[in-house]
């Protein structure tokens, strides 16, 4: 089974370095039109083409896609981005 690329995850890994869209595109070798067309899923790019994203953002290629069991993600990206209003940290007492 060939990995499928995950928008979503493409997308909060790009979000999550802080890179725009173009810089990402830039450093993955592919034009700023492709990589938004990936974001939104309207492509999938080939698997080399997701070794070059995930490249381009410091992660592992399978961080970037679907899970081939059709399972949870055993590597979820993590940070604020992520998380639901209702898993939200409380704010410290004073």
């Amino acid at each position: 089974m060939t990995p499928r690329l995950d928008p979503d995850r493409l997308k909060a890994a790009r979000l999550s370095r802080f890179l725009p869209v173009e810089h990402a595109a830039y450093l993955a070798g592919v034009s700023s039109a492709a990589w938004r067309a990936w974001e939104r899923g309207a492509n999938s790019p080939r698997i080399t083409s997701i070794r070059h994203a995930a490249d381009s953002l410091g992660v592992d290629p399978m961080e970037l896609c679907f899970p081939l069991d059709g399972g949870v993600a055993t590597t979820p990206l993590q940070g604020p981005w992520t998380r639901r209003r209702s898993e939200t940290p409380a704010p410290a007492p004073a």
